[in-house]
């Protein structure tokens, strides 16, 4: 039934899609509703594990103030503060501080089993940073807190630096590490460009120019042909195979499509894209293991990979993970937007849409809505594109 109802608003939304601005639909992920970058921060005070009244006023003048939200049971809230861990070890001396707020399940406060693993998690990872408890979740409600983790990096005059909302598990330690840097006056070390000694024959590269462009036509025959070609004048062309993998997978010869995806990788283990290449081909398998192996290979060479991000956030949905997934698909968004090129971008739309499934599952109709009518304005742009470059 669930899926009728999403085919249902898809189906309305065609009609209504005309109507809708494409600048109204928020596509940044939201942490809070009532504290935003550049707003001074809310004051609080609350109680320590120790008992004792702290008030965040204490903490102004700081270089750099985190602010985390937390709660129990939660693998990004755990992996975000095992990284502002290592950060509070790095820094503390040069002025970075760090405030967890622990939010109960209920507003009647931590009961005795939520307590116990509570502490089982700061004992288990060694938090030394100071461990508020919102009783009450009233702070909780001050902040609008929206997801989990949603942290607040504030500077020395008590202005909100960054928003960080939930933890995406590959770039969120680069971005997170990147703004504490930031903000304590140290240079964020420059990532260091990957040289090849190998180039391809150039008489490879011109069957393999041609090569694609027959694939993006969806000759998928001659794509083939001119891709055998290059390969058996240069047989270390990696990118030859990859694209041959993609033909096969077109033509649906699985057995030669996963050899081809495989020879390119073992010829270079650098391309991000052939591994996104290879885990969508897996994805659309069932192969659901081989699949987020890809995906994480994509991010592990490219925490910035927009890609990367929407791939393990399709197998975080496939899973039914759906919080894992959305923080995977908000950072990819974040990514997506970042580095526009003037052309639509096809894997954003798929982002739009997954997220519209997610909330038609949830229940929640309005975002489904939402999220779906974006994602039909910017399946419409693509096509449009495809015609007028036709």
């Amino acid at each position: 039934m669930k899926k009728i109802k999403i085919r249902y608003l898809m189906s309305v939304l065609i009609a209504l899609v005309l109507f809708i601005c494409l600048f109204s639909l928020s596509t940044k992920a939201q942490a809070f509703k009532r504290v935003a970058k550049n707003d001074k921060i809310i004051p609080f005070t609350l109680k320590n594990l120790a008992g004792q009244t702290v008030s965040i006023d204490s903490y102004q003048g700081k270089s750099a103030l985190a602010i985390v939200f937390w709660k129990y049971p939660s693998e990004r809230c755990i992996d975000e503060m095992s990284i502002l861990q290592e950060l509070y070890n790095q820094y503390k001396d040069k002025g970075f501080e760090v405030i967890a707020v622990y939010s109960p399940a209920t507003s009647n406060g931590v009961g005795d089993e939520e307590m116990s693993k509570m502490y089982e998690v700061i004992a288990d990872k060694n938090y030394s940073f100071q461990v508020f408890i919102d009783t009450d979740l009233n702070i909780y409600n001050k902040y609008g807190v929206l997801t989990f983790p949603s942290l607040a990096l504030v500077s020395k005059d008590g202005t909100v630096f960054e928003i960080m909302a939930g933890f995406p598990k590959f770039s969120g330690k680069k971005n997170l590490t990147n703004s504490v840097l930031s903000m304590l006056g140290i240079e964020v070390p420059k990532k260091e460009s990957l040289v090849k000694g190998y180039q391809p024959d150039k008489k490879a590269e011109r069957y393999y120019g041609i090569a694609k462009r027959m694939y993006n036509s969806a000759f998928y025959g001659k794509a083939e042909s001119n891709l055998n070609q290059a390969i058996a004048i240069d047989t270390a062309y990696a990118d030859a195979y990859a694209l041959l993998g993609n033909v096969f997978s077109k033509k649906g010869n699985v057995e030669l499509a996963e050899k081809n995806f495989k020879l390119s990788l073992e010829l270079d283990t650098t391309n991000a894209e052939t591994y996104f290449d290879y885990g969508i081909f897996c994805r659309d398998r069932d192969m659901g293991e081989c699949a987020q192996a890809e995906f994480e290979k994509v991010l592990a060479l490219n925490p910035d990979s927009g890609n990367g991000h929407y791939g393990l956030g399709t197998m975080y949905r496939i899973q039914k993970k759906y919080d894992e997934a959305i923080s995977e698909f908000e950072e990819a968004i974040r990514i997506f937007e970042e580095n526009k090129n003037g052309e639509p971008n096809l894997n954003l739309a798929h982002t739009y849409y997954e997220l519209g499934i997610i909330a038609g599952e949830l229940k929640q109709e309005d975002k489904s809505l939402t999220k779906l009518a974006q994602a039909n304005i910017l399946y419409k742009n693509v096509i449009s594109n495809l015609i007028s470059v036709e």
